[in-house]
Order: C-alpha cells, then structure tokens, then sequence
C-alpha cells in the first residue's frame, strides 16, 4: 500500500535529502592556490552499486565460471554465504534492484571522504 509522506518539517526534509543529483567536491588548496570543482555523485554509486551487487552475486554464478576463474577467487566463492537454493538468488537480485544499496556513499554533507595533507597542500573530497 502507497502512503504519501507528511508534509511536515521532517516529512519535507527527508523528501529533499533524497532527490537527486547530490555533488562531490574536489577541493585543492595550497600557498597559492586555492580551486574546486563539483561532480555528480550519481555516476560514483552507480558503479559502485553495480560492482558491489555483483560481488554479492557471485556464489551464484561461481558454478558458471571457469575452474581456473574459479580457483582465483576461494574466498567469495565459498563459505557460509553460499546459496543454497534459487529462491536465495531471486530474493537477492529483488533487493539489489529495488536500491538496497542505493546510498552506499552517503554521508552528512561536510564530512570528507578523503582529506590528503602534504608538502603544503589539500586535497579534499567532501560530500555537498
């Protein structure tokens, strides 16, 4: 069942922190120079998220692969993760698709995923 979110102040502020796009911004800074720039933050989940659900995926498709693939991969391929009937991959893949993942690289707007000092300078990778 459909429920429309409250517009109160919390109803509202939730509606907004999830439309897209949110920006990453790169920021350097030395003695002389100070710049930024600002990317999407989209494009970065996306791959993330794809890499990642295929990770998830892969004892399911290890039966697949060939040996020698197999071989170099013992630790995702194995274990107490292992699948053990295909209802555990229909579950997994609605999950992935339905944005279980989906913010994976959110953080509070602020706070820096990299912050690198050296030899006069700043790099910042910071959440916007």
């Amino acid at each position: 069942m459909m429920r429309l979110r409250p517009l109160d102040a919390d109803g509202v502020r939730d509606y907004v922190d999830e439309l897209r796009p949110r920006f990453v911004l790169v920021r350097v800074r030395t003695d002389r120079v100070r710049f930024g720039w600002a990317v999407p933050l989209y494009p970065f989940e996306e791959i993330l998220t794809f890499v990642l659900g295929a990770v998830m995926l892969l004892p399911w498709l290890a039966p697949m692969m060939p040996e020698r693939a197999r071989a170099t991969l013992p630790a995702l391929t194995t274990g107490a993760g292992k699948p053990t009937t295909s209802h555990d991959l229909i579950e997994r893949c609605d999950a992935l698709a339905g944005g279980a993942l989906r913010d994976l690289l959110r953080i509070p707007n602020g706070e820096p995923y990299v912050s690198v000092r050296a030899a006069g300078a700043t790099v910042d990778v910071v959440a916007l």
